[in-house]
């Protein structure tokens, strides 16, 4: 008001608008009763809200020499309200100009975050779209870090995505070099275009481990990745299967039996992690995928296949069967290697502490090395990893048998049922407390399905004095061939 005054007062012409719904500039002008007047700011604005003529002075009151007044009122703040309303069905309802400014809003505040991290050919042409200015960049940056970090990243992936749909971008980023997007977090469609490019090279025979792992190990990091997790994984065990057969392109030529055993329970086993990785991922992805990346994963697939079954199992499996057929074909065993008929006698009946076995059928050899490592990671005692060689005929019966204590193992055939003897003693599943027993008395056998389902109290009142506990791993196996372990 002062200002106004002061205006007026050196002789400029000074017309005096109350935008206040309180009208405080109104009631210091001396209208003290403001809500009793005809016309205000209020009829103003509603006026040109609904497209009315207004005449110029209307509702301007003639204060003193070169002074005018549009007064308020309370009315005001119903206007506010109403006019409030009104954007928000025109933003949800319709395109207005206020939508378009957003939208242009949103595209150059995503593509001045985007420009730091990719490359300039990516964003050719859509210069008027961002700033050139470092501390505007770097605030942009921040701001969309911020957001895709809160708990509001629908409302942002909803933005992004509509940003990326009307610039074309993944068309833009589809042109690109993979590692040139690898490090670019602001925009979804960047995964689904980063494992497009890979998965499509992989199908033309173009693997490159290193890029793999790399672009893999970036994206990891980033707030989509949970999202495409499946594949990046699926791709990475094959990038390992890869540099596998880089290592070993001349095959398997190995002479002596021995020697290829220590060579797979120190290298050639990791073959088999990978291929169960990457069948995880595969089999992961089925269940939650679909469209154009899965068909391409499929085509993946197919190439780990040929890579594990035809070279991988099929020079491994030949060189092996040539080095072990005369061992075998003589004694039924493999000479120099330990032998699983000997566990009991090797590892348990001679322990200084109480022992516990636990047996899990056909696990396979990486998967235990896989656990050896979790284990090293996730407790404090000493972890060792050893081999021995199953028996032979390698099936199901004969290695439980095995694995109890015996001088002998025999077979007998009672009703067209092969039955597995230790010592003329039956070693299915209900004899098994009893076989240990007869060495050790204060021996037990468990299933691993029962202890699970109990209290830990009632666990530990089984083993309790117990210096022998055997626990069968039967919670993945079938239901129609548990009564046969």
């Amino acid at each position: 008001m002062n200002l106004g005054a002061g205006l007026a007062t050196a002789g400029k012409k000074v017309l005096m608008v109350d935008l206040d719904p309180q009208a405080s500039l109104t009631l210091s002008l001396g209208y003290r009763e403001p809500d009793q007047l005809e016309i205000s700011v209020a009829d103003i604005i509603s006026g040109i809200v609904n497209d009315a003529e207004i005449p110029d002075d209307l509702g301007v009151i003639h204060v003193s020499e070169n002074m005018d007044l549009l007064p308020s009122n309370i009315q005001l703040s119903a206007v506010e309200v109403s006019m409030v309303n009104a954007m928000s069905r025109e933003l949800v309802l319709s395109y207005t100009d206020m939508d378009r400014n957003l939208g242009v809003l949103a595209s150059q505040i995503l593509l001045t975050a985007g420009r730091r991290t990719l490359p300039e050919a990516a964003l050719d042409g859509l210069e008027k779209f961002m700033t050139g200015n470092s501390q505007q960049e770097a605030m942009c940056a921040d701001l969309v870090s911020d957001w895709i970090h809160s708990d509001d990243i629908e409302s942002y992936e909803k933005i992004a995505e509509t940003v990326q749909d009307e610039m074309h971008l993944e068309n833009r980023f589809s042109k690109q070099n993979v590692a040139s997007l690898a490090d670019t977090e602001v925009f979804p469609c960047l995964d689904e275009v980063i494992l497009t490019k890979l998965m499509t090279d992989i199908g033309n025979e173009i693997i490159v481990p290193e890029e793999i792992d790399a672009v893999a190990e970036k994206r990891r990091t980033m707030v989509w990745f949970e999202k495409y997790k499946d594949y990046y994984d699926g791709i990475v065990a094959l990038s390992r299967m890869q540099s596998f057969f880089k290592e070993h392109a001349a095959g398997f030529h190995i002479v002596g039996a021995k020697k290829i055993w220590d060579a797979y329970t120190k290298d050639y086993y990791r073959m088999d992690t990978y291929y169960r990785e990457f069948h995880m991922s595969y089999e992961n992805s089925k269940k939650s995928y679909g469209g154009s990346l899965q068909d391409l994963f499929t085509g993946v697939n197919e190439k780990v296949e040929r890579l594990y079954s035809n070279w991988y199992l099929g020079g491994l499996g030949h060189n092996w069967s040539e080095e072990v057929a005369g061992d075998l074909a003589i004694k039924g065993y493999v000479e120099g290697i330990p032998r699983q008929e000997d566990f009991y006698s090797n590892k348990v009946r001679h322990a200084d502490n109480k022992v516990y076995v636990i047996i899990s059928d056909a696990m396979r050899y990486e998967v235990a090395a896989s656990l050896t490592e979790q284990l090293r990671r996730d407790m404090q005692g000493k972890v060792d990893l050893s081999s021995m060689q199953g028996v032979f005929p390698t099936i199901t019966k004969f290695g439980m048998a095995a694995l109890l204590p015996h001088q002998k193992m025999t077979v007998e055939l009672n009703n067209n049922q092969l039955k597995v003897l230790d010592d003329g003693q039956s070693t299915d599943s209900t004899y098994r407390e009893k076989l240990l027993q007869s060495v050790n008395g204060e021996s037990v056998a468990l299933k691993a399905s029962n202890l699970i389902s109990m209290k830990r109290a009632e666990r530990s009142e089984l083993v309790k004095g117990k210096e022998v506990v055997y626990i069968y791993h039967d919670i993945w196996i079938r239901t129609d061939s548990i009564s046969s372990l």
